[in-house]
């Protein structure tokens, strides 16, 4: 009885011995945790060229089509330049170039402010916040120069965006800098108080003389009184010319800023987007190539292993 269930586990039913192998699994099966054979990328992309280059072609021409295809947008810049600075202050020449990198600086970010912006809206007629969205200003490192660029749907609405910008970039910078706007009535103040002058000069250089030939008390407390109103006046006339200049050196600091360069054409951008969408679509359509190549070459390998006895 042992032996009869022996054979019949060990053989078939007929007591022979199992067939050595009959249950072990087909080349390729992938059975006892081995992967099964593939086709690498570089070798599918050499046996199936066209499934790759066909992609590529297809991809690259649509993506610099569509390109061509966008309404461009345009860029005009003007630069500007902060130059003139009140060099009779003490130390200005000392830090002259720091001082305009400095103020290149806050000036260009003041380009989209408010103040700067709503004249220029209002003299375009377009809205203030769509201004905003095309105007943009940075400096030049290391430079008292910074530049305004503006776009737009054509290229003379960014031209005129940008020139307008400029301009009222430098009308802001004179109204913040604008310290005396009273000069031209300090300058009629001082010829009226040198006119005085010279008449209270001519007065006591009369009495001077009148002394000579009456050396009287009454001569001598009117040249005295003389004199003393002529001081007076000679001081006021130096008041008033400090004050003058003062005021006359802040507005030629207030003209800090000014326009190097005028914005006169304006750059496109559809060149630039067809070839960034055409690269886009060679690389696409390389990896959509590699990845069909990729998929038939294995497909038929796993065919062909299949197909085997």
């Amino acid at each position: 009885m042992i032996e009869q269930e022996t054979t019949r586990q060990n053989g078939g039913g007929d007591g022979l011995p199992a067939r050595v192998g009959s249950s072990l699994p087909r080349p390729g099966s992938g059975s006892l945790g081995q992967a099964p054979p593939s086709v690498g990328v570089l070798q599918a992309a050499r046996r199936y060229p066209l499934l790759v280059i066909l992609p590529m072609l297809f991809l690259t021409v649509a993506g610099v089509l569509i390109g061509m295809q966008k309404r461009p947008t345009y860029t005009a810049q003007s630069r500007l330049s902060v130059g003139r600075i009140n060099l009779n202050a003490p130390g200005a020449l000392a830090g002259y170039a720091s001082a305009t990198q400095a103020l290149a600086t806050q000036y260009a970010r003041s380009a989209d402010a408010t103040p700067v912006i709503a004249p220029v809206a209002e003299e375009l007629g377009i809205p203030v916040d769509r201004v905003d969205r095309r105007v943009s200003a940075s400096p030049i490192p290391d430079s008292p120069v910074f530049t305004v660029k503006a776009t737009g749907p054509t290229e003379e609405s960014a031209v005129r965006l940008a020139n307008e910008v400029s301009d009222s970039v430098v009308l802001y910078a004179r109204q913040l800098n604008d310290r005396d706007p009273d000069a031209s009535a300090l300058l009629g103040e001082y010829k009226k108080t040198s006119s005085i002058l010279a008449d209270r000069e001519a007065r006591a250089d009369a009495l001077r003389d009148q002394l000579e030939d009456d050396p009287s008390a009454e001569v001598r407390r009117s040249l005295a009184r003389a004199r003393a109103s002529r001081s007076f006046w000679r001081l006021r006339e130096e008041a008033l010319e400090e004050r003058y200049l003062a005021a006359s050196a802040g507005e030629s600091s207030s003209q800090l800023i000014q326009v190097l360069n005028r914005a006169d054409d304006a750059k496109s951008d559809e060149a630039q987007w067809s070839q960034i969408l055409g690269f886009a679509g060679l690389i696409g359509g390389l990896l959509l190539g590699l990845g069909a190549a990729t998929f038939v070459a294995n497909r038929r390998l796993r065919k062909s292993l299949a197909a085997r006895p």
